[in-house]
């Protein structure tokens, strides 16, 4: 049996838990997956689930264990301010404000894993 024989499998797992990108190697070989959305029928999900306007998301890099930076308490934020880390292995990637604001609480928890491009706080600005 094979990596192969495994993807459909593989694929159904990442997607059950929003995993979009998997990369895994050894000495002779690697593999990396990236996922595209799912095609659905109907409105879409996302128009269903985006933040009103002046709500953005501020988003995990990559997959790993997300640690806040600094309080956890609501607070203010200028653009590119790191908020938190998403950890990779030895690895911490930082996790920046996209624009300033008012930053809101994490809405995961402190080393929780976290997948590709989770909501991982909300910054209000209007």
């Amino acid at each position: 049996m094979t990596v192969l024989d495994d993807l459909p499998h593989l694929v159904a797992r990442m997607r059950a838990h929003g995993v979009r990108r998997l990369s895994s190697a050894d000495d002779e070989s690697a593999l990396t997956l990236v996922l595209a959305p799912e095609v659905v029928s109907g409105p879409s999900p996302a128009a269903e689930i985006s933040p009103p306007p002046s709500v953005t998301p501020v988003l995990s890099p990559e997959m790993g264990i997300f640690h806040p930076a600094g309080p956890v308490a609501e607070r203010p934020v200028e653009q590119d301010e790191i908020v938190g880390f998403v950890e990779i292995g030895a690895v911490l990637l930082p996790v920046t404000a996209p624009r300033g604001g008012m930053l809101g609480h994490p809405l995961v928890e402190k080393g929780e894993v976290v997948g590709y491009h989770l909501s991982l706080f909300e910054i209000r600005h209007g």
